[in-house]
């Protein structure tokens, strides 16, 4: 993602969303406005994570609870897909992160 252009991102999200009769997955909200970037009325919209983790002050426990955190992250993304669909993600922490385009920081 490239963090400059994230505004004009979330706003042709919307604008689409707007565009198209908002349409949703579910039924009971489909059709149904929603707030500009994540809605938690509606559960819905759009939410940017910037995540910096700083290598220099942290302990291998903490890295280690960062990947716990990186492998949550996923699981959840497969959560929301369901197990029976075929764009579930395969959970491979190491990779996630390497091609991640957050900071990780390091002297």
């Amino acid at each position: 993602m490239d963090f400059d252009k994230t505004a004009e991102i979330i706003d042709t999200y919307h604008k689409l969303m707007e565009a198209t009769g908002w349409p949703d997955r579910r039924e009971n909200v489909s059709g149904t406005e929603f707030d500009r970037g994540w809605d938690s009325t509606h559960r819905r919209g759009i939410g940017v994570q910037i995540q910096v983790f700083n290598t220099d002050v942290a302990s291998a426990g903490e890295v280690d609870n960062w990947m716990l955190g990186q492998e949550f992250l996923q699981t959840m993304n497969i959560a929301e897909v369901g197990e029976d669909s075929s764009d579930k993600p395969e959970i491979d922490t190491h990779h996630f992160i390497e091609s991640f385009d957050a900071p990780v920081l390091s002297s």
